[in-house]
């Protein structure tokens, strides 16, 4: 599973970590997990794998 944090850096600065709400898009819908955010990616990719997604991005 490709997991893109260009855009997060991008407009952040700093590369995701930490305790927060969390926006990642999967297949063109956002969704939102809070939480830390190995544990989010986890969920997110999680749910990605339920929709057949290949790919999913972090946003900020």
């Amino acid at each position: 599973m490709r997991v893109e944090t260009d855009k997060y850096i991008f407009n952040t600065g700093k590369i995701p970590r930490g305790y927060g709400m969390w926006a990642f898009e999967i297949r063109g819908k956002t969704i939102f997990i809070t939480g830390n955010y190995a544990d989010a990616k986890k969920e997110a990719i999680k749910e990605a794998k339920r929709q057949d997604a290949f790919e999913i991005a972090v946003l900020p």
